[in-house]
């Protein structure tokens, strides 16, 4: 049972709170057994050079090759990823299996065009000294799946998401591919309250404030994010375009911990009056569904009132101040 727990990360996560529940004050959340593997690998986030975990057979083609030929050299060295360099052996680009389906397959193009067509560039390098966390926080705030290693200028490796999963048991990439992949608030909400143990993990780990800020922020937009995707796909498109705006901590990237929202939005001129009632009707729905989603994901109601929901302005802060939640 322990090599199979051991073996699948996704498993142990899911029984080990269940037979070794949290805080009961009878022993540790996880089996002595698999308690040992598990700070190793929650270790090695923050004491591996990025270099020591990158895949050193670096899959490599010409710029001016064909989608074909480049696809086929994937599917021969059965590799997720190729690196597109140029006459000197530069990096200039990467082609992923998500670039083949969105790019190719999903708007039919020819397998004859040049892989530069349809490459992602520009590609982000990371430093082979790097921690994997600092490599990590780079993924995250990138929004990919891949970096370069680069040592002293030259390409020496490729670290994908899958490897950092595999390195640590509860990793901060799994947390947003779980925010990312729930369709309703309910199973959001669930997912964001892993926010917390995210966070005891990495002061255990001795992670710096910065570095804390930087994940916890990433998290956070990211529910919020999926928040205004389920409002939209709920309610319909808008009848006119809007912004999605956010103050205070969240707006300045110094989340810690969930705290109080701080939101409002902003829609174009309506270009007439029926237009406008509609606008009016649709956004205040709108700011209803998102504030209740972020209460029951954790964030709090702002006790000044600064959120979408209050289309008259917020109240008055100490100084004076005074802002409009909607217009």
């Amino acid at each position: 049972m322990v090599k199979l727990l051991d073996e699948h990360p996704a498993l142990s996560e899911y029984l080990m709170p269940l037979y070794f529940p949290k805080g009961d004050g009878r022993g540790p959340r996880v089996a002595p057994a698999a308690a040992g593997e598990r700070d190793r690998s929650e270790n090695a986030l923050f004491a591996t050079p990025v270099r020591e975990l990158a895949t050193r057979d670096v899959v490599t083609a010409r710029a001016s090759v064909s989608i074909l030929d480049a696809v086929q050299s994937m599917s021969m060295r059965r590799a997720g990823a190729l690196v597109i360099v140029d006459e000197a052996d530069s990096p200039v680009g990467m082609l992923t299996l998500a670039d083949l389906r969105d790019r190719v397959l999903v708007h039919r193009k020819s397998l004859l065009d040049p892989v530069s067509d349809i490459m992602s560039a520009p590609i982000i390098r990371v430093d082979g000294s790097d921690l994997c966390f600092e490599a990590l926080l780079k993924m995250m705030s990138h929004e990919v799946h891949h970096l370069l290693v680069m040592d002293a200028g030259s390409l020496t490796g490729i670290v994908s998401s899958h490897d950092f999963m595999v390195l640590q048991v509860t990793s901060p990439l799994m947390l947003l591919r779980d925010i990312e992949s729930q369709s309703s608030v309910e199973g959001l909400a669930s997912s964001s309250g892993k926010v917390t143990a995210l966070i005891s993990m990495l002061l255990g780990e001795g992670a710096k404030a910065a570095s804390i800020n930087r994940i916890i922020t990433t998290v956070n937009d990211r529910i919020e994010r999926t928040i205004l995707d389920l409002a939209l796909k709920t309610l319909g498109p808008p009848p006119v375009p809007f912004c999605w705006i956010v103050y205070g901590s969240a707006g300045r990237k110094e989340q810690t911990f969930i705290t109080d929202q701080d939101n409002g939005v902003i829609y174009a001129d309506p270009r007439s009056e029926e237009e406008a009632r509609e606008a009016k009707a649709y956004f205040s729905r709108f700011a209803e569904f998102c504030v209740n989603a972020f209460l029951r994901c954790g964030f709090a109601l702002c006790l000044g009132e600064f959120m979408a929901t209050n289309p008259s302005g917020a109240n008055p802060s100490p100084s004076g101040g005074n802002t409009s939640a909607t217009g």
